[in-house]
């Protein structure tokens, strides 16, 4: 009896292993892309994520980790990298002012929140460096409340 059960589980062990490796090696038809709009578009990463505390009162309530990356204009990926730090500090201060005015309070991730965050973004983006950049694209939020 114990033989049997053996060769029970080593039959189906078998055939599961061999049916999954029928399904991973097994290839796709590859669908062609058309044309991309942005084909010639950079992106700069904003490295380090940008910190964002949340007070109430005076007191730590939270904070929000928020990633960054900016859409350039083709060619201007040197330009770029001399005005980071500035940009950096412009970005955090609008971060910061957000943060402020509670928009990153309660659902902050509405579509409306996240539009009035990227259109504050865009808008000193462009004060800076309208020759440079296109827009800002947040890759990524989250808020850690206390």
């Amino acid at each position: 009896m114990r033989f049997l059960l053996f060769l029970v589980c080593l039959v189906i062990g078998l055939g599961a292993g061999g049916a999954g490796a029928y399904f991973l090696t097994r290839t796709s038809p590859v669908v062609a892309a058309g044309p991309q709009d942005e084909s010639d578009a950079a992106f700069a990463d904003l490295g380090s994520q940008f910190v964002v505390p949340l007070t109430r009162g005076g007191t730590l309530t939270g904070v929000v980790a928020v990633s960054l990356a900016v859409q350039l204009k083709p060619g201007k990926e040197e330009e770029f990298e001399v005005m980071e730090p500035r940009l950096r500090d412009v970005y955090l201060e609008v971060l910061f002012r957000h943060g402020a005015s509670g928009g990153f309070d309660g659902d902050f991730a509405t579509s409306q929140a996240m539009a009035d965050l990227r259109t504050a973004l865009d808008r000193v983006t462009q004060d800076r460096l309208s020759d440079i950049a296109e827009r800002v694209l947040i890759t990524s939020l989250a808020r850690q409340d206390y």
